[in-house]
C-alpha cells in the first residue's frame, strides 16, 4: 500500500472515534438539559414531591442544597380532636440537618430514643391544619425521612442533597 493511502486510512478511524466521542458528548448535554428544566437541579416539576397516609400530607423538595434552606410543609386533616396530636420526626433525619423554625411554634419538644416529638397547643379548624419545619440540611447524598403522629399514621420520604 501507498504510504500517503495508509495516512489517510488512519486518519479516516481517528475521525470516527472523534464523531462517536463528539455524538456521545451532545447526547450527555442534551440529557443534562432536560434535567435541569425537568427540575433535579433546582425548581421545576421534578423538584416538589407529596407523600401522604390516611389523614397526613406532606410536601417537600426532592432535590436539596448543602447549607440551603429548605420547608417540609405537613397538612393534618381534622380528626374530630380539640386539639393537635403530636408530631413526630425519626432522629436518624434530624441528625442530618440544622431546624431553624417551626411553625406554629411547638408548645414542647420531647427527645425519645427513636425520634423528637413536638408537641403542639392549636386548635384544630373544620379543614386541615398546616405545620412547617424549615430547615438546613448538614450532609450530601441521599437521606430517608419519617414523620407522623404519635399514635397515629407516618409518612416516608426521600430527599438529595447536592454538595
Amino acid at each position: 500500500m501507498r504510504p500517503e493511502v495508509q495516512n489517510n486510512l488512519e486518519d479516516l478511524a481517528h475521525e470516527r472515534v472523534i464523531w462517536r466521542l463528539q455524538h456521545f458528548a451532545w447526547a450527555l448535554f442534551a440529557l443534562i438539559g432536560v434535567a435541569a428544566l425537568a427540575g433535579v437541579f433546582g425548581s421545576g416539576p421534578a423538584a416538589r414531591a407529596k407523600s401522604q397516609n390516611a389523614s397526613l400530607l406532606l410536601e417537600y423538595d426532592r432535590f436539596l442544597r448543602y447549607q440551603a434552606s429548605s420547608t417540609l410543609k405537613l397538612h393534618v386533616s381534622d380528626g374530630g380532636g380539640s386539639a393537635l396530636p403530636a408530631v413526630w420526626l425519626a432522629k436518624e433525619f434530624v441528625d442530618h440537618l440544622d431546624i431553624e423554625t417551626i411553625y406554629p411554634t411547638p408548645e414542647q419538644v420531647k427527645v425519645g430514643p427513636d425520634r423528637l416529638i413536638y408537641v403542639f397547643n392549636v386548635a384544630q379548624t373544620n379543614g386541615t391544619v398546616t405545620m412547617s419545619f424549615h430547615f438546613k440540611p448538614d450532609g450530601y447524598g441521599k437521606t430517608r425521612g419519617r414523620l407522623g403522629l404519635v399514635g397515629g399514621p407516618e409518612v416516608q420520604f426521600d430527599q438529595f442533597v447536592y454538595p
